[in-house]
C-alpha cells in the first residue's frame, strides 16, 4: 500500500464496492511482489465485492521519477483528449508528449502505453519497466464513466434452422451486437440507430439457445438467451462430472454433481452407475437432469446416461470414469522439491490471510534440498495465530503400523515460545487429535544462537522427528502441521515421510561438497543422513583413513562433520538399521580432494559461454551480480569479460564477489596478479572494487590488498550506460602477491554498488615473475629476465638447467603464441627476445620439461 496517506493490506477486508468493479493503480515499490504473503496486489484481487478486477503494480523496488512517467502515460492512454502529459511538467513529465491517439481502454494496452512513456521520458534501456505488471485480464476494457444499462427489443425465440435475428429499439444506438452459439461467435453487427440484423449459419438445438449481447464503452452490456424451438431431432447424450476422483472418508465421499450436456433438447434422463453403490442427495434421483451423487464404496465406476425427447433417445456409457479410493497409498514422501506449492493434494489453512506456511527456495543446509516449507514467525506480529499445512487424505486401512517422520529447523528468539503441533483426523477432518507438540526451547534444533531472522545452513541445524501412528491403522486419515505464533523465529519443515514400520531402512546420504580443492582443516565437509523408515544405529566408514571428525561428531553420528587430509579419492559408506534389519549405502570415489591450480593461471573468459565452472560468484541479495559478457571491445581481440551491472542495480551498498579457484603458490618464487579493468563513473556516484586473498580455502579473507572507487577506479568517462569499446576504456592493474608464497590461495574480486555505472574485468592472470626450481628437480634452476619492464629487447639468463629436454616458449596474456617451443641447452643459457614489433602489454615466458614448468612475466612498455 501507500505510506502517505497511510494505507496497507489490513484495510482491504473492510472494503465494500457493491456492484462496482475498480481497477487499482498501485505505482509503489513491491506492491505487486507475489512472493510476499502481504502482497498488496494479490490481496486486492482476492477480496470479493470490495477488491479490484485488476491491479497494476510493481514486483520489486521502483523509483519515483520513473513511476511518475509510467502513471502519466497510463492516464494519457485512457483520457487521450486533452491528455495529461502535454500539460504536466512535474516529476516524470516530458516536453515531448506522445503522438495523438484515440482513447486506449484495454488494460494490457494501457500498461504498455505507461511503459512506453517511461522509456521515452527517461531511457530506452531503462529496465525498471520490466517490474510493472497488470494483474488481471489484459483484454478487459476500463469504463471511464458510470455505465448505462442497455435495453433493446430482442426476439423471445427463434426457429430451428433460422439464419438471422433482428434487434430493434436499442438504447445504445451504435452498440456492437453479437450472437454466440455453443460457445462460439457466429455473427455480429454494429447497430445503426439502435437497429440491426445479424446473419449466421443455420442453427439447431444442439444447445437449447443462442446468446445475444449488445455492448459499448461505458455501457453495461445487455445479454439475452434466445431459445431455439421446433427441431425434430433425438438427443445426443453427453455428460460430465464435477470430479472424477474422490476419496471415501467415513464410508462416503463428498457429493459429485453429474451434468447433462446433451444436444437437441432432451426432456427425460435415466442415470445408472456400475457398481451401484451410490446414494442420490440434495433431492435428486436417477431421473434428474443433473443429479448429485455420493459414492459409498471404493472402486472404479462406470457411468451411463439415457437421454430422451419426443423424437427418440440416445445412450452413452463411459467405463472406468470415476475413481473412488481410500486416500494416498504409503509410503508417501514430500520433500517440496518439485516446485509446486502447496504440493499436489496438500492444502494450507491461513485464517487471517497473513503470514502462513510457504515455500522457501535456497541453500537451507538439508543435504541437496533447496526447498522446504517455512512460516516466518520472526515477522509475524499477531500473537496466537494458528496456521496449518494439511496432508492429502492417507490410506492407513491397508498399511500395517504406520509411522511419520519429518525434519524441522528452528532457533528460538529470546524467550518467545513458538509452537508446532502435529494432529491427526480419522473423521475426514471434522475433529483432530494431537500426536506431537513442542514449543520454545523444546522445539529448538540448533546451538547456533542469535537474534536475527533464522535460516538454517548446515545439516546440524535440522532435527528428524519420528512419531508412531500405529494406533490409527485401519483408518483413512488426515495429518496437519500446525504452527502457533508467539512472535519468535522462523520455523522450517522438510522431508515429510509416512510409511509402514515393517519396512527395512533405506540408507542414503549426501555430502555438502564432493570436489574439494583444499587439504586438511581448510575445507569442512558436512554429511547429511537421508535415510528413511526409522533408520538408526548409524555407522560411517571412510577410506582411506586420512580424515578427521569435527565438532564433537564421530563415526556413529547422524550428520558427521569431516575434514580430509590427503589429495585423492575417498570412499564413503553408511550403514543404518531398524527392528526389521540393516541397509548399507556405499559411494565409491565419492570425495575428491584436488591440489590447487599450478601457475600460471590465465583467464580471459574467451573459452566459455558463462562464468567458468571452477570460479565462484557471491550474490547475497539475489539481485544483480557478476555476469559473463560477450559484447565488449577495445581489449585487443577479446570480446568476453565479466562485469557488474551497476547501472540498473536497485540498491546502494550491496556487495557482490567473483572468486578464483584455489591457486597453488607453494612453489618458491615471486607471484603477481594482473588484470584489466574498465569502468566509467556516473555523475558523483562512487562504485568500488576491492581485492582480497584467502589462505584458508575461502573461509576468511584478509584485509583487501586493492581498494579503488570513484575516479580512482574509473578508466574512462561517459554520461550514459557504459560498455567498453576502445583500448582507452581499459586499464591494466598489477599487484605483487609474493607475501602469500607457500600457500594455496583464493582471490576475491568484490564490488560495492553506489547506483553508478558498469564495471568490467578481463585477462585475470596470476604468474611467477621469477622462480627457483623446486627441490624435486635436484638443481637450483635460476631464471632471470632483464631489463624488465623493457622497451623491446629482453635478455633471458638461465642457469643450472639439469638436462637437454628443457624448452622455453613466449605467449601473450590471452594465450596466443609469440615464440613457439624452443630447446634450451643444459647448464647455462642466454636467450635474447626481441619484442619491439609487438604491442605494449604483459608477455609470459614459460620454461618447462616433462616434470617442471614455471613462467616469468615480461612487461613491454
Amino acid at each position: 500500500g501507500w505510506g502517505t496517506p497511510g494505507y496497507n493490506t489490513s484495510f482491504i477486508p473492510n472494503l465494500s464496492n457493491g456492484d462496482r468493479l475498480p481497477v487499482m493503480f498501485s505505482i509503489n515499490c513491491s506492491s505487486g511482489e507475489l512472493l510476499d504473503p502481504a502482497c498488496f496486489a494479490e490481496q486486492m484481487i482476492r477480496h470479493n465485492n470490495g477488491g479490484a478486477v485488476g491491479v497494476i503494480a510493481a514486483s520489486n523496488i521502483s523509483y519515483s521519477g520513473l513511476n511518475d512517467a509510467f502513471a502519466l502515460g497510463m492516464f494519457d492512454a485512457i483520457w487521450a483528449n486533452p491528455g495529461l502529459v502535454p500539460n504536466f511538467t512535474g516529476s516524470g513529465g516530458t516536453g515531448n508528449p506522445p503522438a495523438p491517439h484515440s482513447d486506449i481502454l484495454r488494460m494490457g494496452d494501457v500498461l504498455n502505453q505507461g511503459l512506453l512513456t517511461m522509456a521515452t521520458t527517461w531511457s530506452a534501456s531503462e529496465t525498471t519497466n520490466q517490474l510493472f505488471h497488470y494483474h488481471g485480464d489484459p483484454a478487459m476494457k476500463i469504463w471511464t464513466d458510470v455505465p448505462t444499462q442497455i435495453t433493446a427489443s430482442v426476439p423471445t425465440l427463434i426457429q430451428c434452422q433460422d439464419t438471422s435475428i433482428t434487434i430493434t429499439s436499442s438504447t445504445c444506438a451504435n452498440g456492437l451486437a453479437t450472437v454466440c452459439f455453443n460457445g462460439e461467435l457466429i455473427g455480429s453487427i454494429q447497430l445503426i440507430g439502435g437497429t440491426g440484423t445479424i446473419d449466421f449459419l443455420p442453427v439447431t438445438n444442439i444447445v437449447p439457445h443462442i446468446t445475444v449481447t449488445i455492448s459499448q464503452t461505458n455501457f453495461q452490456p445487455l445479454v439475452v438467451d434466445v431459445p431455439i424451438v421446433n427441431c425434430a431431432l433425438p438427443p445426443d447424450a453427453i455428460f460430465s462430472a464435477s470430479s472424477v476422483s474422490e476419496i471415501i472418508c467415513g464410508g462416503i465421499t463428498p457429493p459429485v454433481i453429474m451434468s447433462d450436456l446433451s444436444y437437441y433438447g432432451p426432456t427425460q434422463w435415466q442415470w445408472s452407475f456400475i457398481p451401484n453403490t451410490v446414494t442420490y442427495t440434495n433431492s435428486t434421483n436417477s431421473n434428474s437432469q443433473n443429479p448429485e451423487v455420493i459414492f459409498n464404496a471404493p472402486g472404479i465406476y462406470a457411468v451411463q446416461l439415457v437421454a430422451t425427447n419426443i423424437y427418440g433417445d440416445d445412450t452413452t456409457i463411459t467405463v472406468n470414469y470415476i475413481d473412488i479410493n481410500e486416500g494416498a497409498t504409503l509410503p508417501l514422501m514430500e520433500d517440496f522439491e518439485n516446485g509446486l506449492y502447496p504440493p499436489e493434494d496438500w492444502s494450507v489453512n491461513n485464517p487471517d490471510n497473513n503470514y502462513t506456511w510457504e515455500s522457501i527456495v535456497g541453500n537451507i543446509g538439508n543435504g541437496t534440498s533447496n526447498h522446504a516449507a517455512r512460516i516466518k514467525l520472526y515477522s509475524y506480529t499477531t500473537l496466537g495465530e494458528q496456521d496449518e499445512l494439511i496432508s492429502p487424505t492417507l490410506d492407513f486401512v491397508s498399511t500395517p503400523n504406520p509411522m511419520l517422520e519429518f525434519k524441522i529447523s528452528y532457533r528460538q528468539f529470546a524467550s518467545y515460545e513458538d509452537e508446532l503441533n502435529v494432529l491427526i483426523s480419522t473423521d475426514c477432518g471434522a475433529t483432530y487429535q494431537n500426536v506431537y507438540s513442542k514449543k520454545g526451547a523444546n522445539l529448538v534444533t540448533t546451538t547456533n544462537a542469535g537474534s536475527s531472522s533464522w535460516t538454517p545452513s548446515t545439516a546440524n541445524d535440522w532435527r528428524k522427528e519420528t512419531i508412531d501412528l500405529s494406533s490409527y491403522g485401519g483408518n483413512t486419515v488426515l495429518l496437519k502441521f500446525q504452527s502457533i505464533n508467539q512472535y519468535g523465529n522462523n520455523l522450517y519443515l522438510d522431508d515429510i515421510n509416512i510409511y509402514s514400520a515393517s519396512a527395512l531402512p533405506e540408507t542414503d546420504f549426501v555430502a555438502s561438497d564432493t570436489l574439494l580443492n583444499c587439504q586438511g582443516t581448510n575445507q569442512t565437509v558436512y554429511f547429511t543422513d537421508l535415510s528413511q523408515y526409522s533408520a538408526a544405529n548409524h555407522v560411517w566408514t571412510i577410506t582411506p583413513t586420512t580424515f578427521n571428525y569435527l565438532n564433537g561428531t564421530n563415526a556413529n553420528s547422524s550428520n558427521p562433520t569431516v575434514t580430509f587430509n590427503s589429495y585423492g579419492f575417498y570412499q564413503v559408506s553408511l550403514t543404518t538399521s531398524n527392528t526389521n534389519g540393516a541397509d548399507t549405502e556405499t559411494k565409491t570415489s565419492y570425495i575428491e580432494v584436488n591440489q590447487g591450480s599450478v601457475l600460471p593461471l590465465i583467464e580471459g573468459f574467451e573459452t566459455s559461454t558463462g562464468i567458468p565452472g571452477d570460479w565462484t560468484v557471491e550474490n547475497p541479495d539475489n539481485s544483480n551480480t557478476w555476469t559473463w559478457n560477450n559484447s565488449t571491445s577495445g581489449n585487443g581481440s577479446s570480446t568476453a569479460s565479466v562485469y557488474m551491472d551497476f547501472w540498473t542495480y536497485p540498491d546502494r551498498g550491496e556487495r557482490d564477489a567473483i572468486i578464483t579457484p584455489t591457486i597453488d603458490l607453494t612453489a618458491i618464487g615471486n607471484a603477481t596478479l594482473g588484470f584489466n579493468v574498465a569502468h566509467a563513473q556516473y555523475s558523483n556516484f562512487e562504485d568500488s572494487l576491492l581485492i582480497s586473498i584467502s589462505t584458508d580455502c575461502g573461509s576468511t579473507f584478509d584485509t583487501p590488498i586493492y581498494i579503488k572507487g570513484s575516479t580512482d577506479l574509473a578508466s574512462t568517462t561517459t554520461s550514459g550506460v557504459f560498455t567498453p569499446t576502445s583500448a582507452t576504456d581499459w586499464r591494466q592493474e598489477l599487484i605483487d602477491i609474493s607475501a602469500y608464497a607457500g600457500n594455496e590461495i583464493k582471490i576475491k574480486f568484490e564490488s560495492i554498488t553506489d547506483f553508478g555505472n558498469n564495471l568490467y574485468l578481463d585477462d585475470i592472470n596470476i604468474y611467477y615473475t621469477s622462480v627457483i626450481a623446486t627441490p624435486e628437480i635436484g638443481n637450483d634452476i635460476s631464471i632471470k629476465a632483464y631489463p624488465n619492464p623493457t622497451s623491446g629487447m629482453v635478455h633471458l639468463n638461465l642457469t643450472n638447467i639439469p638436462s637437454t629436454d628443457f624448452k622455453y616458449a613466449l605467449s601473450n596474456v590471452v594465450g596466443q603464441t609469440i615464440i613457439p617451443a624452443t630447446s634450451i641447452s643444459k647448464g647455462t643459457s642466454s636467450v635474447n627476445l626481441d619484442l619491439s614489433m609487438h604491442a605494449s602489454g604483459v608477455y609470459l615466458v614459460r620454461i618447462y620439461n616433462g616434470s617442471f614448468s614455471e613462467v616469468v612475466r615480461i612487461i613491454l612498455d
